[in-house]
C-alpha cells in the first residue's frame, strides 16, 4: 500500500486549486484598457487604472490561493489523524495527545517527528512558511518567519532553486517578513512543496498501517460497507463476492487490489466478513 485514500482526495482537490489559480491568473493578465465586462454580468465594472487593478487583483488571488491550499493540507492532516493514525502498527503517545484544538503547525511537527523526517527537509520548511504566511493574511498580523525555519530554508536554497522553478529563497523570505503578497512563481512553488510533503508522509504512514485492523474497523463501521454487504449477502458465488469486495476496498480504503489478492490477505478479508 503506497498511499492512503486520503492522499488521493488531497491530490485531486489541491490539483484543482493549482489549476484554478493558474487559470484565473492568466485571465487577469489578459485584461487591458479595451476589455469590457461580459454583457450577461449584471454589475458595475469600470476600473480607472486597469494596470493597478490587475496588480492588486493578482495579490488578492495569491492570498486566496495560499488560504485554499493551507485548508486542503489541514483537511488532509486531520483526516489521517482521525482515520489512519489509530491503526498504525507503532503507537505514539504524542500522536494520541493531538486534538481538534491543537494547531496545525504542532500537528505537522509531531507527525514529522513520528515519521523520523529531518527538520531540515525543504518541503517541511516551505510548508511551515506557507502556514505562517497564511496566519498573517487571516489575522492581518505582522509576525516574521521563525528564525530556525528561515535558516533551514536558506541552507537549502540551492536545492530549492533547482527543484522549484528557479525560485529565489531570499526574496520569498523577504516577502513573508515584509508581509507582502507572494509572486506567481512563489505561490506555485509552495503548492508543489505541499504536494511533495503530503506524498512523502502519506507513503510513510501507509507503510506503517495495520491493514487488518484498519479494514476490520471500516468494514464494520462504515455505512458504505453496510450497504455493500447488504447487496451481496445473498450471493453464493464466492469468487464474484471476492472480486467485488477487493474492488470496493481499493476504491474506498486505498488498499491496492494486488495486495488484497495474496492468499493470506484474502483469508484475512473473509475472516473479517465472518464477524460482520
Amino acid at each position: 500500500m503506497e498511499h492512503t485514500v486520503h492522499h488521493r482526495s488531497f491530490k485531486k482537490r489541491s490539483g484543482s486549486i493549482n489549476h484554478y489559480y493558474i487559470t484565473a491568473y492568466i485571465g487577469i493578465s489578459l485584461l487591458n484598457e479595451k476589455t469590457n465586462k461580459p454583457s450577461e454580468l449584471s454589475t458595475y465594472w469600470n476600473p480607472k487604472d486597469i494596470e493597478l487593478t490587475k496588480s492588486k487583483t493578482k495579490y488578492y488571488l495569491s492570498d486566496s490561493g495560499i488560504l485554499n491550499m493551507c485548508a486542503m493540507v489541514e483537511g488532509y492532516i486531520n483526516d489521517i489523524l482521525n482515520n489512519i493514525c489509530p491503526f498504525i502498527k507503532t503507537e505514539s503517545e504524542e500522536l494520541k495527545k493531538l486534538s481538534d484544538k491543537t494547531s496545525i503547525v504542532k500537528k505537522i511537527k509531531v507527525i514529522n517527528e513520528f515519521l523520523s523526517i529531518e527538520d531540515k527537509n525543504e518541503e517541511l520548511n516551505l510548508l511551515l512558511l506557507m502556514f505562517q504566511h497564511r496566519n498573517n493574511i487571516i489575522h492581518s498580523a505582522k509576525v516574521s518567519l521563525e528564525r530556525d525555519i528561515a535558516n533551514r530554508i536558506n541552507s537549502s536554497s540551492k536545492k530549492i532553486k533547482k527543484d522549484y522553478k528557479n525560485m529565489c529563497v531570499n526574496q520569498l523570505i523577504k516577502n513573508v517578513n515584509d508581509f507582502k503578497s507572494l509572486t506567481f512563481k512563489e505561490v506555485l512553488s509552495l503548492f508543489s512543496a505541499s504536494h511533495n510533503y503530503i506524498e512523502k508522509i502519506d507513503n510513510l504512514l501507509a507503510s506503517k498501517l495495520d491493514k487488518q485492523k484498519y479494514l476490520e474497523y471500516n468494514l464494520k463501521n462504515d455505512d458504505k460497507a453496510k450497504v455493500f454487504f447488504k447487496k451481496f449477502s445473498t450471493m453464493n458465488d464466492k469468487d464474484r463476492i471476492k472480486n467485488r469486495l477487493i474492488r470496493f476496498i481499493e476504491i474506498n480504503y486505498g488498499i491496492p487490489s494486488i495486495e488484497l489478492q495474496e492468499e493470506n490477505e484474502l483469508n484475512n478479508l473473509f475472516n473479517i466478513l465472518k464477524v460482520i
